[in-house]
């Protein structure tokens, strides 16, 4: 029985024992694609970089043979590098498959959608799967403008005016409004002796503070329909633990109807105010990453 920490790495349709893990890095956040850069080493040095490109790309980690992390993306860019007697360096840069949508541009219409069925579009085009579950109402809207910019750009760009988010799990992309649909691993402890966690899943440092945002925000648009309306919406954080006299005023909302400014003011407001209680911490946990919820115990 192989005991221990392990990395592997299989690409394309090469053997599985073609590469071995020298070092990695994993940059990940919400919202955001990920960049996995490899160092890998093979006996052999003729393997062709251009037939790498897009090529399906699995990093796993195991611990005592029990899988802990799987990241799988495409590879972005393959690069020879030293070569000795035994053998030869390759420096790869893996993506995920929601990549693709960053190679385009277009300049279209979306008429009777909501912004859910958009998304879902968008990556339908590419033939990217993706478990999307959503908990708020989004409206059908009459038409929405995708102007001189990348598929990724107009998906980011609409899914963040309603409050929709997405992450990489070990089982694919996932897109939703709400962290009611995010899961959680094993509870963690927090453990300042680094020597002694060798053997569980610790957070080791650990810091959580406040930080100083707007409490509350105005938007306003105008439906040409009906100009005199007052079409104008407010939200407060009224569970803030600090009082502030700034407030965002907003004169084009983006919004023609009240059913659809309410919701938009809201997301608004929770962006501005998304880190106003954040924290860092260290950990050996391979498993947490963007989308999964923890608890710390003592």
């Amino acid at each position: 029985m192989k005991t221990g920490l392990r990395f592997s790495c299989t690409i394309g349709n090469l053997a599985p024992m073609t590469f071995t893990v020298v070092n990695f890095t994993l940059d990940e956040a919400l919202s955001s694609l990920f960049t996995l850069s490899l160092t890998l080493a093979a006996p052999r040095s003729d393997i062709d970089t251009d037939t790498l490109l897009l090529q399906t790309a699995q990093f796993t980690v195991t611990r005592d043979e029990n899988p802990q992390r799987e990241v799988k993306g495409l590879v972005e860019s393959a690069v020879i590098g030293t070569t000795n007697r035994h053998q030869t360096l390759y420096h790869l840069t893996v993506r995920p498959e929601m990549w693709l949508l960053t190679l385009d541009q277009d300049s279209r219409i979306y008429h009777q959608l909501s912004v859910p069925e958009i998304l879902h579009s968008l990556l339908k085009q590419k033939k990217l799967r993706a478990n999307m579950r959503f908990n708020d109402p989004h409206s059908v809207r009459e038409y929405t403008t995708m102007k001189r910019e990348s598929s990724y750009d107009f998906f980011t760009r609409l899914a963040a005016e309603e409050g929709i988010f997405f992450w990489f799990a070990d089982d694919g992309l996932h897109v939703s409004d709400s962290h009611l649909n995010m899961r959680a691993p094993d509870t963690l402890i927090y453990n300042p002796d680094v020597t002694s966690a060798i053997a569980e899943n610790v957070i080791s440092k650990w810091s959580f503070g406040s930080h100083m945002r707007p409490e509350s925000i105005s938007q306003k648009d105008r439906n040409y329909h009906n100009p005199n309306y007052a079409l104008q919406h407010n939200a407060t954080d009224f569970e803030a633990e600090s009082s502030t006299p700034f407030h965002i005023f907003e004169s084009y909302g983006r919004f023609q109807k009240d059913k659809e400014g309410i919701p938009f003011t809201q997301y608004r407001l929770e962006a501005l105010r998304a880190d106003s209680k954040s924290g860092q911490a260290d950990s050996n946990c391979i498993r947490l990453m963007p989308g999964r919820i923890f608890t710390l115990t003592h």
